[in-house]
């Protein structure tokens, strides 16, 4: 069958005198339909007055405009308080971000014993993944703000209930997700080193978490930047004087431009705290540093890195019908010259345009013709492809095949060069080399923990129980 790549319409061939046809879609049709007829009755069913509604929509726009008439000037002032409203934003956003830290470091600490021991796949024991996993669960049915308000009730208020109502939930969530990710890994070299005489612990620090570091980073902060955003709620519930309690005031308040800009504030840190996220999965935690000969064959395959998305057309003009200009332009110094060649290229593609787009057109026009008169000779036999191809077809299928034998040449002449390249430098490597990678890596490393850790602590020391 040819390749679906070359061809997207599913009308195309004829198989044993009988003409394919695309998949019904009753399926499609009979959802969108019943969607709609929910969509209808639900709002034929609403008690609202759907006209007043949809006939507000400008105190809507002028609602959406207040959030965004910010005047800094009077924002700095403190009118007799402690603190201006400036300060008091961005202390309480600050206090926001570091219990969340500490309470989806803590949580994420107390559930890795429990994730390992609700995986089937490292413990053999089914009453101990059943018993793990059901305390998972008890904990997942039980909202975090209902925890927080139990805590701040019989046991303590302030940042310590906040914290325990983040732990809770970071304890249930990334459980849950870090015991199934162990279950989805290859456990034969965790059984070979126990078979080899390693204890299950050795087996699981040399076999097991190598497999899941990066699940296990990923689902972290994940827990992390979800902490951050649901922490002002419980904060709320708890009596704490919070980033989501100062935008409650200002909405109740009816100070929409204060809480306009205190929800771009936030919506401005989740991006930078996602950025802050990135730089370190990509740069300390993926260990880049030792794939020596990695930057060796992304520079051999970047110029054709693209060259699957690019449609039939516009491949064929880059890669068929302008290969030998764009050879001379690379090669020629001279300008005169060389504007020449662009001036041609440019011809070039113009004419290969217009004779595309003009033999397309007349295929179709021969097809519908063909189509009132006779069906079955709207297939035709073609010396580039061993199928029937449908007459309104000819000229893309044409162009699409060539491509697809030129992608295919250009793939393995990349993948050549690689294996050339990577044999040529492993031969002049030396343990200079990756010493120096490794210390590099060492160092960041190093300064990372040491900043992750002197935060901990500096965060820990924040917590207030009474």
């Amino acid at each position: 069958m040819l390749n679906r790549k070359i061809i997207k319409d599913r009308n195309l061939f004829k198989i044993d005198n009988h003409y394919t046809k695309p998949p019904k879609r009753v399926f499609a049709i009979s959802f969108t339909i019943g969607i709609i007829i929910f969509v209808i009755l639900g709002f034929a069913l609403a008690e609202e007055r759907w006209d007043e509604f949809f006939g507000n929509f400008d105190k809507l726009t002028n609602l959406f405009g207040d959030f965004f008439k910010w005047d800094f000037n009077d924002w700095t002032q403190k009118h007799g308080l402690p603190n201006s409203f400036l300060e008091t934003s961005f202390y309480n956003l600050g206090q926001t971000i570091k219990l969340a830290f500490v309470g989806t470091f803590l949580g994420i600490i107390l559930c890795l014993p429990f994730s390992v021991l609700a995986s089937r796949s490292i413990v053999s024991n089914r009453y101990v993944n059943n018993i793990s996993r059901g305390f998972l669960a008890i904990f997942r049915t039980i909202p975090s703000f209902a925890m927080a308000m139990i805590i701040a009730g019989y046991f303590l208020t302030g940042y310590g209930s906040s914290v325990i109502g983040i732990i809770f939930f970071s304890f249930s969530v990334a459980g849950k997700l870090f015991y199934e990710k162990i279950e989805q890994i290859d456990t034969k070299v965790f059984t070979t080193m126990q078979a080899t005489g390693a204890n299950k612990f050795q087996s699981f620090k040399k076999a097991v978490l190598p497999q899941i570091s990066t699940n296990l980073l990923s689902i972290s902060l994940y827990t992390l930047e979800t902490n951050i955003r649901y922490f002002s709620v419980i904060a709320i519930v708890t009596g704490l004087d919070s980033y989501g309690d100062l935008i409650r005031s200002t909405l109740d308040s009816s100070e929409f431009n204060k809480s306009g800009f205190l929800l771009t504030i936030f919506a401005i840190t989740i991006l930078l705290i996602e950025l802050f996220i990135f730089l370190i999965r990509n740069y300390i935690i993926e260990e880049k540093d030792f794939l020596l000969e990695k930057k060796l064959i992304n520079k051999i395959q970047k110029p054709y890195k693209n060259i699957d998305r690019l449609s039939n057309v516009q491949f064929y003009i880059n890669y068929i019908l302008t290969k030998q200009i764009n050879e001379k332009i690379a090669n020629t110094t001279d300008i005169k010259e060389l504007e020449v060649l662009k001036l041609q290229k440019k011809k070039l593609i113009s004419e290969f345009k217009k004779q595309y787009k003009l033999d397309v057109k007349n295929d179709k026009e021969k097809y519908k013709k063909l189509f009132k008169e006779n069906k079955e000779s709207l297939f035709v036999k073609v010396d580039f492809v061993d199928h029937l191809v449908r007459i309104d077809k000819i000229t893309k299928t044409k162009i699409a095949n060539e491509c697809l034998i030129v992608r295919e040449q250009i793939k393995a002449q990349v993948e050549n060069t690689i294996k050339i390249e990577t044999e040529k430098f492993k031969k002049t490597l030396t343990p200079e080399s990756v010493l120096k990678r490794c210390q590099k890596h060492i160092l960041k490393e190093l300064c990372f923990l040491q900043l992750f850790y002197s935060y901990l602590f500096s965060w820990l020391k924040m917590l207030i129980f009474h």
